[in-house]
């Protein structure tokens, strides 16, 4: 809990710093540039970083070296490639149709492009760590240091240049030289945890089941930051960048309720694959009822906190940001629902049932965008956070339902939903 509380805190100072240091109409720039990047490097790995967690975990409980092995080079294999094929998307789809005039925004997208290639690799690698039981040290490389050197980075930039302020294609670019720092160390961090051992097999590659198992897992982790992006993303199309920008700060806000959730869902992921493997249902329950407790908890009580500090927290990123103070309401009211379903989707996926989760994303990731541009339309900011709040309590109902139906579990706190 104290390592997501100083990395929420780095990622804040960042954003606050980026914020004052940008303006709204370059910080709305990079934000609606993220949007994509954070959308499009899921397409990179192509679910292999999710099912990272779960081989790895198995191929290291059963020794299996040889498929550990495999899994680790064909997995490194296909993100490199699809990486690459994503970072030509979007360099040819952003020349072809941001005009000359949108010089700034043309440029970020080409830093953005190189940058995919560096987040397909920290996503991959910290995954990796997690399923050799490194969770904490996962958590370090991508969440503590990554944001830290930008900071630092951004901090150089502007005290050996003769700028005082800084464009959106800066920050990316600066962000894509800390990434590239965290993967040099990240793989050596892997290498000297993976078995010394492990060179001395032969390699067991079974790319056809890794890929029906990483395909739905694909399809759910895209839906689901499918629909969370789709707000950023929309208001920049619709709306202009700078109210990209204004929403991506509510996002960013409340967020910080799920800090509970992102944390158990993170270190009982390798748990659930290894008890329900084992068969300990009781074990499960009782895993998943305690992190679904602790996930609920901090969510009201950082909610409560951000209804009456919110507009004071948005301003510390600009005066003009405050206008995003009822779209963060409503977003708080989602990130309570997320967290009273408890890790339904690491539950969904850790124990082999990603395609039930891969269908519920996308029936909600439809249902998000049928609603999200009309609401826009209607009612601005405030339509994007109505629909990302809709979408989201669907999205968890359903699995609650399929949790419960399947693997006979509670996710929830609600003793009238326990099954027999």
């Amino acid at each position: 809990m104290l390592l997501k509380g100083g990395a929420t805190f780095l990622l804040f100072l960042q954003q606050i710093l980026v914020a004052r240091l940008s303006g709204t109409e370059s910080y709305g720039n990079y934000a609606f540039v993220l949007g994509w990047l954070t959308l499009l490097v899921l397409l990179g790995p192509l679910g292999f970083d999710t099912a990272a967690v779960r081989f790895v975990s198995v191929y290291t409980i059963k020794k299996n070296l040889a498929g550990l092995k495999g899994f680790f080079i064909r997995g490194l294999q296909i993100v490199a490639s699809a990486s690459a094929a994503c970072a030509l998307l979007v360099i040819l789809v952003s020349r072809s149709t941001l005009s000359d005039s949108s010089f700034e925004l043309r440029t970020t997208f080409a830093w953005g492009a190189l940058y995919l290639f560096v987040l397909g690799a920290v996503q991959f690698g910290t995954a990796i760590l997690q399923g050799l039981q490194r969770v904490h040290l996962s958590f370090i490389m991508r969440s503590l240091i990554l944001p830290f050197l930008s900071i630092v980075g951004v901090l150089l930039f502007i005290a050996f240049s003769s700028r005082t302020s800084l464009l959106s294609y800066h920050v990316v670019a600066i962000e894509f030289i800390a990434g590239g720092i965290v993967s040099i160390v990240l793989y050596k961090v892997i290498f000297k945890q993976l078995p010394r051992s492990l060179l001395e097999h032969e390699k067991e590659v079974a790319t056809g089941e890794w890929l029906r198992t990483a395909m739905p897992i694909w399809a759910h982790t895209g839906f689901k930051l499918g629909m969370d992006k789709s707000g950023i993303i929309l208001s920049g199309i619709l709306l202009g960048t700078v109210s990209s920008g204004l929403f991506s700060v509510s996002v960013q806000a409340s967020n910080l309720l799920g800090f509970g959730l992102f944390t158990v869902s993170s270190l009982a992921a390798p748990r659930i694959a290894r008890l329900f493997a084992e068969g300990k249902s009781e074990e499960l329950q009782s895993l998943i009822k305690l992190s679904t407790k602790v996930a609920l908890a901090f969510a009201v009580v950082s909610g409560l906190t951000l209804l009456v500090f919110g507009e004071l927290l948005l301003g510390l990123f600009g005066s003009e940001f405050r206008a995003a103070y009822i779209p963060l309401c409503i977003l708080i009211f989602g990130q309570v629902l997320n967290s009273f379903a408890g890790p339904v989707g690491s539950l969904l996926i850790m124990t082999g049932n990603e395609r039930r989760s891969a269908k519920v994303g996308m029936l909600a990731f439809l249902v998000n965008l049928l609603f999200m541009p009309v609401l826009i339309h209607l009612f601005g900011l405030l339509g994007a956070a109505l629909a990302t709040t809709f979408t989201a309590a669907l999205w968890n109902g359903l699995l609650i339902r399929d949790v419960r139906r399947v693997l006979k579990l509670n996710p929830t706190l609600l003793k009238s939903w326990s099954v027999s």
